[in-house]
């Protein structure tokens, strides 16, 4: 520890959180807490932010710091409580069993009791620690986020769960002095949960100063050109400079890339800097990874949000589907549209000739009503849109417009063509299944914008802003897809109901097509039915 920066010498010889920690913690093996090798964690121990976020790789000792912290601040100046989030009931239950009870078995000097009879069916745990108590929660029901004033809201894991569950957790702070949060997770979609909180950030990465010329190289920013492998197999950590050899032991400090982002305090944490990885491991994983073992390695390696091409459009990929000349939809070709609810009205109408689909409008509506003048002036020959929130609305549309517009139920389960219900006005589809349909065109160039489109930038942007991602159910272990959002989404989805719309006119949905160019269902020991 000799060879500590400055910053990092004064945070040790503080009475504060790594001081404490040094002294008076043993590791769940039993093993005196030591920053030794660890030397990255010092600068995150001392932080007193009210509001850090951590995006991290796997086995970097972020998830120790969590727990650390919780204990010390209701040991010694908490008042109304921790809450400490998870995604699920049996992660709480893993977490009771693998980090409390171990802790308390060489940490006898902290008392941390059972309040409740061990954890209910209702994924609810309370430890008294200290001088006030310790929540442990799921995020799936609602009752993990019920109204209990908090000091300090830990999400553990935060891309596991649900944001709106995020956003009921951080308001048990309200009445608090101190308001803290403490958010980490491995990431996975760029924009969304962790990463999403990290570019809200002062987004910090870890600077080490070389011993040869005293230049401060970020592994992170210099990958992988930063690992050199040598004749006789071993791969170096190499200076951003100079290129020679880079003792990660040495000094270092967090420097933040976005210092006016003062909200939150953000930290980026990779393996790259780990004593106990080799960096052979990861520069050959690096290199032989492919699909979705390479989204794998980025999130869970370097810590790094990484979204394969095919589940997720870029906007300036939406843009290039632009016409460069003006168009005009045929008389003999029918026009179908789709309407997402939500503050406001967003519409989207489409037409096909056959062989590709034509975006012919985009644009928002502040009245149910003024949807009846579209449907007459451009000459709607379907149209779909999302039957919530504004039920009773929607469905006075459809009434006056009966024959000619559907409301959309999403049904998780119904495969195949979408069922529709003339008498009753409704058509249901399996969400996943109708935005992989409709997302081929985007992505296969199937779909011509016209080039005066009202809305386009915002089209283009809210069509970005949804991508794939694999989600396990707790019960069963089955493994699905699901697209999520990851900013405003309004028009993507009222393109899938535009596509919706034409459908009813198809006798048979092309749904092969959709499947073949994702993978929706991958490997898993449950059946497709556990869901």
């Amino acid at each position: 520890m000799a060879h500590l920066s400055p910053a990092q010498k004064i945070a040790l010889n503080k009475y504060s959180l790594p001081y404490y920690t040094a002294q008076n913690i043993r590791l769940e093996t039993g093993d005196k807490f030591l920053f030794e090798n660890h030397e990255y964690l010092i600068g995150i121990y001392a932080d007193t932010h009210p509001h850090i976020v951590i995006q991290k790789s796997t086995q970097m000792g972020a998830s120790t710091y969590a727990f650390i912290r919780a204990v010390h601040g209701c040991q010694h100046f908490y008042k109304l409580g921790v809450g400490y989030f998870f995604p699920t009931a049996t992660d709480v239950q893993d977490f009771s069993k693998t980090r409390i009870t171990p802790f308390l078995k060489y940490n006898k000097h902290i008392t941390i009791t059972d309040v409740s009879d061990g954890l209910d069916t209702d994924n609810v745990g309370v430890k008294r620690v200290g001088n006030t108590y310790m929540y442990l929660r799921g995020m799936r029901t609602d009752i993990g986020v019920k109204s209990i004033p908090l000091d300090l809201v830990i999400f553990d894991e935060l891309d596991e769960a649900e944001p709106q569950a995020r956003e009921k957790a951080l308001h048990r702070r309200d009445h608090s002095d101190y308001k803290h949060a403490l958010e980490l997770s491995n990431p996975t979609l760029e924009n969304y949960g962790i990463n999403k909180q990290f570019l809200e950030s002062d987004q910090k990465y870890y600077l080490i100063k070389c011993g040869h010329c005293g230049h401060w190289t970020s592994l992170d920013d210099g990958f992988p050109n930063c690992l050199q492998e040598q004749k006789d197999g071993h791969v170096l950590r190499l200076c951003g400079k100079c290129k020679r050899e880079l003792d990660i032991h040495g000094p270092g400090e967090w420097v933040p890339k976005a210092r006016g982002n003062k909200a939150m305090s953000g930290y980026l944490i990779s393996q790259l800097y780990s004593h106990y990885i080799d960096p052979k491991v990861i520069l050959q994983e690096f290199k032989t990874k492919r699909g979705s073992d390479l989204e794998t390695f980025y999130r869970m390696r370097l810590g790094r949000a990484y979204t394969l091409a095919e589940n997720k459009i870029e906007k300036q990929q939406v843009l290039s589907l632009t016409s460069k000349q003006e168009l005009k939809q045929p008389k003999s070709q029918y026009a179908y549209l789709g309407v997402d609810q939500g503050s406001d009205l967003h519409c989207v109408i489409i037409y096909s000739d056959g062989e590709r689909t034509y975006l012919k409008k985009a644009f928002v509506l502040t009245d149910f009503e003024d949807i009846d003048k579209v449907i007459e002036d451009e000459g709607i020959r379907c149209g779909v849109i999302d039957a919530l929130p504004e039920t009773r609305k929607a469905k006075e549309l459809k009434d006056r417009n009966k024959g000619l517009v559907f409301l959309n139920y999403y049904v998780e389960g119904a495969k195949g063509n979408y069922k529709w219900d003339e008498e009753k006005g409704i058509v249901q589809t399996d969400r996943t299944e109708s935005l992989d349909f409709s997302q081929h065109p985007l992505t296969n160039g199937g779909i011509i914008l016209y080039n005066n489109i009202i809305d386009l930038p915002d089209f283009a942007q809210h069509c970005a802003n949804i991508a794939r991602k694999l989600v396990e159910n707790e019960q069963t272990g089955g493994k699905k897809y699901t697209w999520v959002k990851t900013g405003p989404d309004h028009y993507r989805h009222a393109l899938n109901y535009a596509f919706i719309a034409r459908s009813r006119y198809s006798a048979d949905v092309p749904m092969d097509e959709a499947r073949e160019s994702f993978d929706s269902t991958p490997n898993s020991t449950a059946s497709e039915g556990s869901w």
